[in-house]
């Protein structure tokens, strides 16, 4: 199937549009991406340092119990939307926050697989207990769906038997939240982001449908005219009075069109030039080699008439060469062999080829002439032809 050039204008204009508005999507949902998931971070490491002032602390001194932390853990994991857990400095897992039927996922299920009981070294046998970072992923598999994960260290203050104030470490808070809302964000962004692009889609191909007519209107008429000067029609004219590239284009064509048709009636006119050319001296070559043949010359005078014929046959013999030299025309014109010669014996010799025509018809030819001879610069050849 064949496609015109505005068919892959809009393909290749569709290709580029919905490459461009990929890549600006993909872009901007990535740095958006991880702006959200920096900022979630930084607000769960804050959230984590509250936590632990609140119960870390009173747990290890006795003012609170397990549960009571777990409490705790339970009220801020519902207003996150998380998972708390504390770990104590040797890894165990001391409290959880029952959080498995809050903290959902994208399909709404809970993001908890199983309760975690035990060390997190059996989780993560690497893991750092003393070190403030944050993790994204499934938590080895704790979870079933994607969660930010930060670990905030933890150090409590007392005094010791010296009545001095001493520091030691109290293990970690960890807080995991799921991703479900960051993702919500971004679909909500692409959502937003579609109707637009779409527009912008369908008015960019309205301009492109308006720019592009422009052009492939006047080069559809110039492919029209062309197929007009391929049949041999050169009157035929583009109609383009552009001032552009195309303009130029149709003024370039109309101008060869014009050489063209030049070019023809020269051929015309060559070839019946030709043609003229030949025919005369095969004509004299023919009557007198007929008169001979019946007898109407006698053999006496045959001798004049074969230098005739002899004369005639050098005539055809240089016009034959002429055409071998049609390589040195220029400008639709011959080129002229410049020779000196007697203007007298060439009219007498052209005088002789037409006697016997003269005779039968009992029309004198007389060359009245007040010299012998005359010598003159010319084509010997092209001024016998027109003679």
């Amino acid at each position: 199937m064949q496609h015109s050039i505005l068919d892959r204008i809009y393909i290749a204009f569709l290709i580029i549009l919905v490459a461009s508005f990929g890549i600006l999507l993909i872009f901007v949902s990535y740095y958006t991406r991880q702006f959200m998931l920096t900022d979630r971070k930084n607000t769960l490491y804050n959230e984590a340092n509250l936590i632990a002032s609140q119960t870390i602390a009173a747990y290890n001194t006795g003012e609170f119990s397990k549960q009571d932390m777990e409490n705790i853990f339970d009220y801020y994991a519902g207003i996150l939307n998380a998972d708390v857990w504390y770990v104590d400095e040797k890894g165990e897992i001391i409290a959880t926050s029952d959080s498995l039927s809050k903290a959902v996922n994208s399909a709404g299920d809970a993001v908890i697989r199983k309760r975690v009981t035990g060390s997190i070294y059996e989780i993560f046998p690497d893991y750092e207990i003393d070190k403030m970072f944050s993790k994204t992923g499934k938590f080895n598999n704790t979870f079933a769906d994607n969660m930010i994960s930060v670990n905030v260290p933890v150090t409590i203050t007392f005094l010791n038997t010296m009545n001095k104030k001493d520091v030691r470490r109290a293990g970690a808070i960890i807080i995991h939240e799921s991703t479900y809302q960051i993702n919500n964000i971004l679909r909500n962004i692409y959502s937003v982001c579609i109707l637009p692009c779409l527009v912008i889609i369908a008015i960019a191909f309205i301009f492109l449908g308006i720019i592009s007519h422009k052009i492939i209107r006047p080069v559809r008429r110039l492919s029209d005219v062309a197929a007009e000067y391929s049949k041999g029609n050169f009157d035929v004219e583009a109609g383009i009075n552009t001032k552009d590239e195309i303009g130029h284009l149709a003024d370039s064509m109309e101008y060869m069109a014009g050489e063209l048709s030049k070019l023809e009636d020269y051929r015309k006119d060559f070839v019946s030039n030709i043609s003229h050319d030949f025919r005369s001296p095969l004509t004299s070559i023919k009557g007198y080699i007929q008169a001979m043949k019946d007898g109407v010359i006698p053999p006496e005078k045959q001798d004049k008439y074969f230098d005739i014929v002899l004369n005639e046959t050098n005539r055809l013999i240089k016009l034959t060469q002429g055409l071998l030299e049609l390589d040195n025309l220029e400008n639709y014109g011959p080129y002229l062999k410049l020779g000196d010669f007697d203007m007298v014996d060439l009219i007498t010799n052209t005088l002789n080829t037409f006697e016997m025509k003269s005779e039968k018809k009992n029309v004198p030819i007389y060359l009245n002439n007040h010299a012998e001879n005359t010598i003159v610069t010319a084509d010997k050849t092209k001024t016998a032809g027109f003679l």
